[in-house]
């Protein structure tokens, strides 16, 4: 994922903050997350479906 507002520039993870991490974590889990529970109520319907990273 990324961010279209603020985005930041690739930190090598020796000089990662806690907070550069957490921010991380949150954009990319989190989004996969919700737009992943978002679908598959559809998917049930429907009795199939798949999800899967391009």
């Amino acid at each position: 994922m990324t961010s279209l507002t603020s985005p930041e520039s690739l930190v090598p993870a020796t000089d990662m903050t806690d907070e550069q991490w957490e921010r991380g974590l949150r954009r990319n889990v989190s989004t996969t997350f919700y737009v992943t529970r978002a679908a598959l109520p559809a998917m049930r319907d429907a009795k199939h479906g798949s999800i899967s990273s391009a």
